[in-house]
C-alpha cells in the first residue's frame, strides 16, 4: 500500500468514528486518495456520499446537512482554486457556528512557489474564519503516524463541534505525493504498523465529551433575574430555539419569526417595534436571544440607551453592534412575570398590528401578488411538520412580519453573513438530511445566484424539496429601502432592481426539476393554488410565484403608518396612556 492511499483511509475512517455521517465530495485528481476512500465507505453503508460539479455549491450543501443533522458534515476538494471555491460556505459556517471539517487535498509543500501547477498556499485561504488548521506531513512508509493522523482528526471535529467555545469550521489540510491511486496488489499487510485504529479499544481514538446541557434554563451562569415590576422584554433571533420556550414559561417575547415561534410570543411584535413603540410600551430591560438582525426596529430599541441590555449567548462571541450589553451569560433564569397591564398592553398592540396588516394586504389583493401576502397564504398551507429555509433578503422579513401561528414549523436561515450565495445547496442539504417535508422561499436572484446547486447528477440522490420563488425579475427588497425613494427612480432599474429576464421554467427544465407556476390569484385562492404546488412533492420542484416590486416602500411605508394607528388606538382600550412613539420608523 502506498503512503498517500494510506493517508487517506485512516483519516476518513477516524472522521466516521469522531461522528461524521455525510461527505460531500468534489471530483479532481490530488484528492483521489481521499475520494476512493470515502467511496469504500459509502459502499459499506458507513456514511452517505454527496458528489458534486462545483466547490462552492459542495460548501453550502455541506452546511445544510450540518444544520439539519445537528452533526459535523465534512467536504474533500482537489488543491489550488478548488479550495478558494469553499471560502463564502466557510464564512457562513464561521459567523454563524456550523460545524464543517475541510479536507482539502494538496500538492506536497516543497512544490510551493516554484510555478508547480494548480499550486497555492493553501495554509492561508481561510485565516481567522478557521476554529482550527493543521497540515499533515507528507506520509510516508514507515511505522508511528497512525496514532498521530488519528489523533489529529480527533482534535479537529472537536474544534468544529465547539470544544474551543463556538462550533464552526476546521481544515485538514493533506498534502498528497505519487503515487496517489492504490497498487495493484493494495493488502494493507504490507503496511508497516495496523491502520485500523487501536484493536484493544474500538472506536474513536480519542474520546472527547462534551457538557450536554441544553436547555437555557439549566445553564450556569446566568443572566440577572427581573426585579418585582421590571419591564422585561425578550427578543428572539429568526432561528433561536429558544423563544417558544421561553415564551410558554411566562416571558414576553417578540421573535424575528413572528407566528413560526407559536402561540406565546407578542402577534404582530416586530411589526409594532417597526412602527415605533409608545413610550408606555418601552421596557426596562431587553434580554437577547440569539443574533437578531433583520428588522430596523429591533436595532432602534437594542441602541437606546434607555434600555439596559442582556444577552443571552456566549461571552467568547455575543451579538451586541450597539456596544450597549451589560451582561452576557450563556444561561437565563426562569421568566419572572411582567406587570400585567403592561404585559397586556403589550399583547393588545400586537393584536392591533396584526389587523392592521391585514387590513392593508387585503385592500391590494386584486393586484399583483405581494410578497407579504405570499409569505402569510404559505405558511398557512405548508404540510405539517415541515421545515422551512428562507431566503436572506425579503422572505425572512415578510415571515417575521406576516407569517401565520404554526409552531410546528422548523425555521432555518443562513443568517451568519445573510448573503444570497449558496441557499439552494443550503436547501438540498437541509432536505437531504431532514425526515418530513422541506421547502425554500427564496427571492428569484437567490435563486439564480445558486443555480448550480440544482445540478445533481443521476448517481446522486436528489431529495423530495419545494422551492418557492418569489418571482419579480429583480431585487425588490431595495424597492423597500432608501433606495426605492422617487429620487433614485432614474438609476433604480439599472443598479438596483437588476432585471435578468431568466426564464425559470427553463432553468428547471436544464436542471431536471419539476416546475409549477402560481399565477396571480385573489383571496383564498392563492392559497389553494400554493397547496396545490405543493402537494406530492418528489425530487425538486420549483414553485414560482409571480410577485410585483412596483410599489415596495409605498407598501411597507403604509403599513408601517396604519401599524402604527392601530397600535396607539389599541392602548387605551388595554388602559395605557398613549403618548407619541420616541422611535420613528
Amino acid at each position: 500500500m502506498n503512503p498517500s492511499t494510506a493517508l487517506g483511509r485512516v483519516l476518513v475512517d477516524e472522521l466516521i468514528h469522531a461522528g461524521v455521517t455525510d461527505v460531500v465530495l468534489c471530483a479532481g485528481s490530488r484528492n483521489a486518495p481521499l475520494s476512493l476512500a470515502v467511496s469504500d465507505a459509502e459502499r459499506d453503508g458507513r456514511l452517505r456520499l454527496h458528489v458534486r460539479l462545483d466547490e462552492r455549491t459542495a460548501g453550502f450543501l455541506a452546511l445544510g446537512l450540518a444544520r439539519a443533522t445537528g452533526r459535523p458534515a465534512a467536504v474533500v476538494t482537489t488543491s489550488g482554486s478548488a479550495v478558494v471555491n469553499l471560502h463564502p460556505a466557510v464564512v457562513e459556517a464561521h459567523h454563524d457556528g456550523v460545524a464543517l471539517v475541510l479536507l482539502t487535498a494538496d500538492r506536497p509543500p516543497w512544490l510551493r512557489g516554484v510555478g508547480a501547477n494548480q499550486v497555492i498556499d493553501q495554509r492561508s485561504v481561510f485565516g481567522a474564519e478557521l476554529r482550527f488548521f493543521t497540515e499533515f506531513a507528507v506520509a510516508g512508509r514507515q511505522a508511528g503516524q497512525v496514532a498521530g493522523w488519528r489523533a489529529t482528526v480527533d482534535r479537529a471535529v472537536a474544534q468544529a463541534r465547539g470544544a474551543g467555545g463556538r462550533p464552526g469550521p476546521v481544515q485538514l489540510n493533506v498534502p498528497l505525493s505519487e503515487p496517489l491511486l492504490p497498487d495493484l496488489d493494495d493488502g494493507t499487510e504490507a503496511w508497516p504498523e495496523p491502520l485500523s485504529g487501536n484493536p484493544r479499544r474500538p472506536g474513536v481514538w480519542t474520546e472527547l465529551r462534551f457538557e450536554s446541557t441544553s436547555d437555557v434554563f439549566d445553564r450556569e451562569p446566568a443572566v440577572p433575574a427581573a426585579e418585582p415590576g421590571e419591564k422585561v422584554l425578550y427578543i428572539a433571533a429568526l432561528t433561536s430555539s429558544w423563544a417558544a420556550r421561553v415564551a410558554r414559561a411566562g416571558g414576553l417575547v417578540i421573535s424575528e419569526a413572528g407566528g413560526l415561534a407559536g402561540p406565546d410570543v407578542i402577534p404582530g411584535g416586530v411589526a409594532v417595534l417597526d412602527a415605533g413603540v409608545p413610550a408606555e410600551l418601552r421596557p426596562d430591560r431587553v434580554i437577547v436571544l440569539g443574533r437578531p438582525t433583520l428588522f430596523r426596529g429591533v436595532s432602534r430599541l437594542l441602541a437606546d440607551s434607555a434600555v439596559v441590555v442582556d444577552v443571552v449567548g456566549d461571552p467568547s462571541w455575543y451579538p451586541d453592534p450597539a456596544a450597549r450589553a451589560r451582561v452576557v451569560a450563556p444561561g437565563l433564569p426562569s421568566p419572572t412575570p411582567s406587570p400585567p397591564a403592561w404585559a397586556g398592553a403589550w399583547r393588545a398592540a400586537g393584536r392591533a398590528a396584526v389587523a392592521a396588516q391585514e387590513r392593508v394586504l387585503a385592500e391590494v389583493a386584486d393586484g399583483p401578488i405581494a410578497s407579504a401576502r405570499l409569505a402569510r397564504e404559505l405558511t398557512r398551507v405548508l404540510p405539517a411538520d415541515s421545515t422551512l429555509l428562507l431566503g436572506s433578503s425579503q422572505p425572512p422579513r415578510d415571515i417575521g412580519r406576516f407569517a401565520v401561528v404554526r409552531p410546528d414549523i422548523r425555521v432555518v436561515a443562513n443568517r451568519g453573513v445573510a448573503g444570497i450565495d449558496g441557499l439552494v445547496s443550503t436547501a438540498v442539504g437541509v432536505a437531504l438530511g431532514t425526515d418530513g417535508p422541506t421547502v425554500a422561499l427564496l427571492g428569484d436572484l437567490t435563486l439564480l445566484h445558486d443555480h448550480t446547486g440544482l445540478m445533481i447528477g443521476p448517481l446522486d440522490r436528489r431529495p423530495d424539496l419545494a422551492i418557492v420563488i418569489s418571482s419579480n425579475d429583480g431585487g425588490a427588497i431595495f424597492g423597500g429601502l432608501e433606495s426605492g425613494d422617487e429620487q433614485h427612480a432614474h438609476a433604480f432599474e439599472r443598479v438596483f432592481g437588476t432585471p435578468h429576464g431568466v426564464s425559470i421554467r427553463e432553468l428547471a427544465a436544464a436542471t431536471g426539476c419539476d416546475y409549477r407556476s402560481v399565477e396571480a390569484a385573489a383571496g383564498d385562492d392563492l392559497a389553494v393554488a400554493l397547496a396545490d404546488a405543493l402537494d406530492g412533492v418528489r425530487g425538486i420542484r420549483i414553485v414560482e410565484v409571480p410577485t410585483g416590486r412596483a410599489d415596495v416602500r409605498g407598501l411597507s411605508r403604509r403599513t408601517s403608518a396604519e401599524v402604527g394607528d392601530a397600535v396607539r388606538e389599541a392602548l387605551p382600550s388595554a388602559g395605557m396612556r398613549t403618548s407619541p412613539s420616541r422611535a420613528e420608523g
